[in-house]
């Protein structure tokens, strides 16, 4: 169907409606009881001829269907009448009065334009706190009729706090925006309600297709990867290996997820639980997807580091798995009081007093960090996890960073820990500029 078919019938639609609401509100007010003489005479006493003149005057002698189609043909005419209060043509005042409405109605419309739309947005990008304080603050603003609304409004700014004024329009266009804005809200809440809630779930039900979470993957959205080939990378190994590809459920890369290889990951909330990353999915619904690529049945989260690297504070740079029961955490210098400082204590806390999938305790060991003040790198977003290493057959692959005694006591660590290979350091300085290291660039690749 053509716009202008569609058009034609709205506009149909509308005057039926508008025709047959002036029927029935003509016809109540016909039917009402009093005489409508004795009003215009305003409680005055007149004789039997002076109201036959007032009815022939204003032709309330006429029937019903008479009296209707007079009025009908006037206004079509454009010929509203006369007011009785105001003595004056109807056509004038409703003339006045247009361009204070039309204002009130554009302010309305921009209100409900702008702020339903971000609040939709925020609601089912951020989730969370947002997302509830939004559909709770949405069902008051839905279910508060416009002119409750305008009482409250008008009582707590105008009258309480004389933010806005109580009454009037103002002259000028400064002072008649100041005069409407709080007309403008109420008369906008139910409609900013109804925008946010369907601009919510529309964009919910959007994101959490396939297609989308695949883009996501691929550095469409985000603010993190920039370059969309890099996830070609996968596949092509997949299909050169022969194993089929498939999707996790959630975004996250390489590094962000723990496991111990036996149902238990870990995992910090900044990295995963990230509008960049998984928008408008909840804490319990990323849990899921991730138990269900890993085959895990518990996740141990840590609140992590959000928006001060790359990763947003990924967790094997601070913690790591040893094997089901055991595992290590990174620990910085005692006078160290910047957020990964914070954040690795944190961490070294919960995950030393948590339990593994199977309900066991897990036992900790603290790997010491280096001092950034005796390292090599001057780079500020330098990183510095001798956590973040890649055991191969045979080996451990750890970084060294040029603390000689924190680099010597990371690899006598790692030794006693992994007894049966030899531990290799490595001078990484290039990759932790970029905020990586060794086993953010060696993730395990499908066998054969």
């Amino acid at each position: 169907m053509s716009f202008l078919r569609i058009a034609v019938r709205r506009l149909a639609e509308m005057a039926a409606t508008l025709l047959g609401a002036s029927f029935l509100i003509f016809g109540a007010m016909y039917l009402a009881p009093g005489n409508p003489a004795s009003f215009l005479l305003a409680g005055r006493s007149a004789s039997p001829e002076a109201l036959r003149a007032i009815n022939a005057q204003y032709h309330l002698d006429e029937p019903f269907a008479v009296q209707y189609l007079r009025w009908l043909g006037q206004v079509l005419h454009g010929d509203f009448g006369r007011s009785i209060t105001y003595r004056t043509d109807v056509s004038r005042l409703l003339a006045d009065r247009l361009p204070s409405t039309l204002l009130l109605i554009s302010m309305a419309l921009v209100l409900v334009v702008t702020v339903g739309l971000l609040l939709g947005w925020i609601g089912a990008v951020r989730g969370g706190a947002a997302d509830s304080t939004i559909l709770v603050t949405t069902t008051f603003a839905i279910g508060t009729p416009s002119f409750v609304a305008a009482v409250l409004l008008q009582g707590l700014f105008a009258v309480k706090l004389h933010w806005f004024p109580t009454g009037g329009t103002g002259e000028g266009l400064g002072p008649m925006l100041w005069h409407l804005t709080l007309p403008a809200v109420a008369l906008a809440l139910y409609l900013i309600g109804l925008l946010a809630r369907v601009t919510r779930a529309a964009m919910l039900e959007v994101l959490g297709q396939e297609h989308v979470t695949v883009a996501r993957s691929r550095g469409v959205a985000g603010h993190q990867q920039t370059h969309a080939k890099d996830s070609l990378v996968a596949g092509r190994i997949a299909a050169h290996v022969g194993v089929p590809l498939t999707s996790a459920g959630f975004v996250g890369e390489g590094g962000a997820v723990e496991t111990d290889g036996a149902g238990t990951l870990m995992a910090t909330r900044s990295s995963i639980i990230n509008p960049d990353r998984n928008p408008g999915l909840t804490q319990s619904q990323i849990e899921a997807a991730m138990c269900s690529a890993f085959g895990a049945s518990k996740v141990i989260w840590f609140k992590g580091v959000l928006g001060r690297d790359i990763t947003d504070d990924h967790v094997d740079a601070t913690s790591r798995f040893l094997e089901p029961g055991r595992g290590l955490v990174q620990m910085p210098l005692a006078s160290d009081t910047d957020p990964w400082s914070n954040d690795a204590r944190r961490q070294y806390q919960i995950l030393s007093t948590s339990t593994g999938a199977q309900g066991n305790p897990i036992s900790v060991t603290k790997l010491q960090g280096p001092d950034y003040n005796l390292i090599r790198s001057t780079d500020p977003d330098f990183v510095g996890a001798y956590a973040n290493y890649y055991v191969c057959n045979g080996a451990v692959i750890a970084p060294q960073f040029g603390d000689t005694r924190a680099d010597a006591g990371a690899r006598a660590t790692l030794q006693r820990l992994f007894p049966g290979r030899t531990v290799e350091q490595l001078d990484i300085d290039n990759l932790g500029a970029g905020g990586g290291g060794i086993h953010c660039v060696t993730q395990q690749q499908p066998a054969p």
